[in-house]
């Protein structure tokens, strides 16, 4: 029994992906840091962004996933909103898009 256990744990871990990726912005190409990036599908899947804007999810079972990250003052690009199918390692490179701030007063 433990042979099986211990081949099964193999298997599965065989079949694992992982997501390497960098967020930046895309206008100063600044990496963003301390951001939440996560993959919503059979599973959920989360890593924070570190000083360089860098985040390492894995690993992460095939399947269909969306890509979900959220920073105050910016959207996710909408060629990375959409899902994705993820069968084998991927690298990303995600420059998140400012939201158009307005200076004035409003009467």
């Amino acid at each position: 029994m433990f042979w099986l256990a211990a081949f099964l744990l193999t298997a599965s871990a065989a079949f694992a992906q992982t997501i390497d990726g960098v967020l930046v912005d895309n206008v100063t190409c600044a990496p963003l840091r301390d951001v939440i990036v996560t993959l919503l599908g059979p599973s959920r899947y989360n890593d924070t962004t570190d000083e360089v804007g860098a985040f390492h999810i894995g690993p992460v079972q095939p399947g269909k996933y969306v890509l979900n990250i959220v920073k105050a003052g910016y959207r996710l690009p909408s060629d990375k909103s959409g899902s994705m199918q993820i069968d084998s390692d991927l690298r990303l490179t995600v420059a998140m898009e400012p939201l158009a701030g307005l200076d004035g007063r409003l009467s």
